[in-house]
């Protein structure tokens, strides 16, 4: 462990003790290395609190965040992930583990900043493993870093601030909940039920089977779907909806649509039917079934755009229900 601020002291402050050494001075940073590392309290707006994997503890960092409530940990100021690589060959690991008080799995509550920042040389993974995210501040793993957040579990994750997901990193989520804010997603965001509530989708998402999209917002979304899922609420204008029958999945893909009226699903965007296949012998499927909010059948009312597009191999089945 490696103290960046001008002073240090073994007594709390209001913010809550860090890892034994609490932050004091002007600058309150802390920089920690190795495992066997503990942070008690939560992080005030004027600390910061940097996980370096440095090449003095084998590249490797961990740290247990222990908020100073029951089930939450909160982080008010900033969190960053970074290496201090010495060639092209390291291979560096920080991990963050979050908790509550009493020492059990927490929400990570994240109203600063959380910045994985990506390897200058090497590579670099940050895992965090918490019971589930809500982030009203900035959350950014940028591109270059190996990231997953509950790699083995799946909590729910709501978004309210500026979330950013670069092109390695995963998030596995029970639920997200997209309520406000701006979600870019350049890796790969899984979820069995996707909330789109309000904010602005900055990238195309893509829904593996079993998940249920539920729209809420009438702002943009770019979704495809491949596999089976479930499509809840219409489609307004600006919105694009694909299903994607490719090999992953048996070239098949298979939508309910349910609609927000009686007896009726309404698409004002766009739907669109699409197959990848990988050679000219491969025959493909996608089929929409209409439903209302009972899930009975219902009539497909199109104000929009409903595209499907022809086989570049093969051959592809479309079925509307």
């Amino acid at each position: 462990m490696r103290n960046t601020d001008v002073s240090c002291a073994k007594n709390l402050l209001s913010a809550g003790l860090i890892s034994a050494l609490v932050l004091t001075g002007s600058v309150h940073a802390q920089t920690f290395t190795g495992f066997g590392n503990t942070l008690s309290g939560d992080i005030a707006a004027d600390q910061s609190v940097t996980l370096l994997a440095d090449p003095s503890d084998f590249f490797s960092v961990g740290l247990d965040f222990e908020g100073s409530s029951f089930d939450i940990a909160t982080n008010n100021g900033a969190i960053a992930f970074q290496i201090n690589p010495t060639s092209a060959f390291d291979f560096g690991t920080a991990e963050l583990d979050v908790r509550d008080s009493g020492g059990s799995n927490a929400i990570l509550i994240n109203r600063g900043s959380l910045t994985a920042l990506p390897p200058t040389l090497g590579e670099f993974e940050v895992r965090i493993d918490a019971d589930g995210l809500v982030n009203t501040g900035s959350f950014d793993v940028q591109n270059g870093v190996d990231f997953v957040f509950n790699e083995f579990r799946e909590e729910d994750v709501t978004n309210l601030g500026d979330l950013r997901l670069g092109n390695q990193a995963v998030l596995n989520a029970d639920t997200f909940n997209q309520n406000d804010g701006n979600l870019t997603v350049d890796g790969t965001l899984t979820a069995r039920t996707f909330n789109f509530n309000g904010g602005t989708i900055h990238s195309a998402l893509s829904f593996d089977a079993d998940t249920e999209l539920n729209l809420a917002s009438t702002n943009a979304i770019d979704a495809t779907f491949t596999g089976f899922s479930t499509l809840r609420g219409d489609i307004a204008s600006g919105q694009k909806i694909t299903l994607l029958a490719n090999s992953d999945n048996f070239s098949t893909a298979g939508l309910d649509f349910e609609g927000s009226s009686f007896d009726t699903a309404t698409n004002s965007g766009a739907i669109v039917f699409e197959s990848t296949s990988l050679s000219e012998f491969d025959s493909a499927t996608a089929e929409l079934n209409v439903r209302d909010p009972s899930g009975s059948d219902a009539t497909l009312i199109n104000h929009g755009s409903l595209t499907a597009l022809p086989p570049t191999l093969g051959e592809f089945e479309v079925r509307i229900d």
